[in-house]
This record gives C-alpha cells, sequence and structure tokens, in this order.
C-alpha cells in the first residue's frame, strides 16, 4: 500500500507542470482557523533527504513529518466550470473550516 494515491488527473497536470530538475513537495503547515492546510510545491534541486516518494511515476515526494496527517489520501486534479484545482481527499480530516483551506485532525 503506498502512503497517498495520486488520480490519473492530478498525475497528468504534475507532468505538465514539471521539468527535468524539478520535484513535487507535499506537507502541511499550522495555519488557518481549524489548524493544518496542505502545502504542495514545485521545487528544484534535490528533495530533502527526510521526504519520502510517493509516486512511481513522477518525482512526487511528502515530507517525512507531515505523513501522519496525509497517510491515506487521495490527491486528485478537478475541473468545474472554468476553474481547476487540486483536492484532498483525506481520511485522517475529523473536521475543515468553512472557507476550506484548512482542515484538522485528532
Amino acid at each position: 500500500m503506498s502512503i497517498i494515491d495520486i488520480t490519473e488527473n492530478a498525475l497528468k497536470h504534475f507532468a505538465k507542470k514539471l521539468t527535468a530538475q524539478e520535484f513535487v513537495l507535499m506537507s502541511t503547515k499550522k495555519s488557518g482557523c481549524s489548524g493544518l492546510s496542505y502545502v504542495t510545491e514545485i521545487k528544484t534541486g534535490e528533495p530533502p533527504s527526510s521526504a519520502l516518494k510517493v509516486s512511481a511515476d513522477l518525482p512526487i515526494y511528502i515530507e517525512e513529518q507531515s505523513i501522519f496527517y496525509l497517510q491515506g489520501m487521495l490527491v486528485d486534479y478537478q475541473t468545474q466550470g472554468l476553474q481547476s484545482k487540486l483536492v484532498y481527499i483525506n481520511p485522517n480530516e475529523t473536521g475543515r473550516c468553512g472557507c476550506g483551506t484548512s482542515f484538522s485532525v485528532e
């Protein structure tokens, strides 16, 4: 079992964005009214030694200290009308703020 699952749509989205020297780093940070927010960044160079690779197809990593919050999560890329965005479906969430920018876990 992998740490997270990434849909084909999300993989295609990342593949379009990445150059040969870049990688995706997923993590969490303390933020918002619910406590944590998702951070998905495209970085250049080598991934941190503490990061774990979560995709066989692309250089996508998770920061080790965020695994507890993200394990079992599904990352999707969805389009609704004229808007496209990454969507995080996380079974660890116990709450989400009203504006959707932060989440909580217990």
